[in-house]
């Protein structure tokens, strides 16, 4: 072991990797960790520095914030449930939705009538409440359908395309495209 080490170091790694303080020594240098190899052990070597990696990487993924949201109009592309073709559900106009970000409502339609509902956003988990009054029209089936899924689903998530998703349990139950920033 190449000199004293002072209390700083990663012990509860070590002693994973060899059951001892000697598997490699480590010191802190600013913000810096300072790994010396244990050049009597190369499996733990290798261990020590998957490791390193391991929770190094951990702490770089990020899911996308409620702030991503904010500021675009989404327009529904996918509804799962209803056996109705999607584009016979809305012919003339897909359900659009919008956050306001600090007033708790998303803002948009529902097909052909205007849609606004309070939502509760914490993390991925996401919960809308009743919508509110809304013009009349009668529209199809579609909007049904669609007010009864946006009010089951429970997560969110944005997809590698940056499409948003809502999801009941981890089933994506509807899809939306960013159609514009508001």
């Amino acid at each position: 072991m190449a000199g004293k080490l002072p209390q700083t170091f990663l012990g509860p790694v070590q002693y994973f990797i060899r059951g001892r303080t000697n598997a490699f020594d480590s010191y802190l240098v600013g913000e810096e960790t300072t790994v010396k190899p244990d050049p009597m052990n190369p499996l733990a070597n290798r261990l020590s520095a998957l490791l390193l990696m391991f929770f190094s990487a951990c702490g770089g993924i990020k899911a996308p914030g409620p702030d991503s949201l904010y500021g675009q109009t989404w327009e529904l592309e996918y509804m799962s449930g209803p056996r109705i073709a999607f584009e016979a559900l809305f012919p003339d106009k897909k359900p659009e939705i919008s956050f306001e970000e600090g007033i708790g409502y998303v803002i948009g339609n529902s097909g052909c009538n205007g849609y606004r509902a309070p939502y509760e956003m914490k993390r991925q988990q996401i919960r809308f409440g009743e919508p509110g009054p809304s013009t009349l029209m009668y529209c199809g089936e579609g909007e049904n359908h669609f007010r009864s899924i946006i009010a089951s689903v429970d997560s969110w998530q944005l997809t590698d395309d940056g499409k948003l998703e809502f999801l009941t349990g981890d089933v994506p139950m509807m899809r939306f495209k960013k159609v514009s920033e508001n």
